[in-house]
Parts: C-alpha cells; structure tokens; sequence
C-alpha cells in the first residue's frame, strides 16, 4: 500500500484548494493496480493525532509526502515519525521546495527521507512502487553510504492527456474553500499548461 500525506503547513487556514499533485500520483499509481491513501492533513489537522495507529494499521510500503517551503519541516516530522515506526517504508519527498533544493532536503530530513523526486513526479513515483532500481529512475535524489547520487534528469511528458484525470475521490473535496466569486460554491480546480490556476463551477 502507498500512503499520500499532504504535509500540514505553517499557516493555519483551512486550504482554499486540494493537493492536486498528489491527487495526480494517487491516479498514476492506482491505474497501475497499487493500492493507495491520500491524507490531506493540511486540510484535516484532527487527523495528525491519528498517524501512529493509522501508521501502524496500514503499514505502507511506500510513505509519499509533498509540498511547499511552509510544509517542509511538518514533511521532516512525518519522515522521522515513519521511520521510526516503519523503518522499512520508503519515504519518498516530492513538490516544490523538494525539488529546488533536492540535497538539503535529504540532509535536513535528519534521516527521515529515503528519495526525493525532482520536477513531474507521477513515473519517478510509479517506478518506485515497481521495484525499479533507484540509480535507473530519472528525476531523483537518493543517499547511498552516506553519498547523495542523483540520477539522469528526466524528460518532461510529452503528452499530458496520457495521465488519468486526479484522483479527486481519494480527497474531501466537500471541505476546500475554492477561489474568488466561486468560493463555497460546488467548484473544482483546474491547472492550465502555463501554471495558472482556475475554479470551474459545477
């Protein structure tokens, strides 16, 4: 099983929009037969209390955190927590700042952070659930006899419709605030090519 964490952030405002990159990951993953969790525990905060049972319930194989700078050092807390309970589970750390600052981002974990996915990380992700060897995969960062390698850098993908739509499903989607006009309103986000960001009212 793969457990999806959106790390709490530093701010305490409930989010106005869902994870969309680990919704994107959940669907990458669960299209290729893997069981998979996603806990938004920015959004649900009540539920941080519950990580050590559910930790221990599910006993993930794969723990994949993301997020930005103000998640990162909840991101660290998760890590270390799994992998003090799980020290087996590959934690996996993924999103912006894992991405600009891939190196610091293992040497900050403390220990807690096994891979960081650098850029798209829906195959770097897939072929990790699959057992490929890491120094193969392209897109990350690993420790190795306390080396930090990193691998070929990947190639963007080239067809963004072969990816399946996010798996919204997998989130409370009942709970996020949305944007602008639309806000409480039934809304779902969507991301242009250039990066924008869009609520369409449904």
């Amino acid at each position: 099983m793969i457990l999806l964490i959106n790390p709490p952030s530093a701010i305490k405002d409930i989010p106005d929009i869902p994870p969309l990159g680990l919704a994107y990951l959940a669907s990458v993953l669960r299209n290729s037969n893997f069981e998979v969790v996603v806990l938004d525990l920015d959004l649900e905060r009540e539920r941080l209390a519950e990580l050590p049972r559910l930790l221990a319930d599910w006993r993930p194989d794969i723990v994949g955190l993301g997020g930005l700078t103000l998640q990162i050092e909840n991101a660290f807390k998760i890590a270390r927590e799994v992998k003090e309970r799980l020290p087996r589970t590959m934690v996996v750390v993924g999103g912006p700042h894992a991405s600009a600052l891939p190196e610091e981002t293992i040497h900050e974990s403390l220990g807690g952070v096994d891979v960081v996915v650098t850029g798209e990380g829906e195959y770097a992700m897939l072929a990790l659930a699959q057992g490929r060897a890491w120094d193969e995969i392209p897109g990350i960062y690993y420790r190795q006899d306390n080396v930090i390698l990193r691998t070929a850098s990947p190639s963007p993908i080239a067809n963004l419709d072969e990816l399946p739509l996010p798996a919204r499903d997998l989130l409370p989607m009942h709970r996020y605030r949305g944007w602008g006009p639309l806000r409480k309103r039934p809304t779902v986000l969507a991301r242009s090519s250039s990066g924008k960001n869009m609520d369409v009212e449904g």
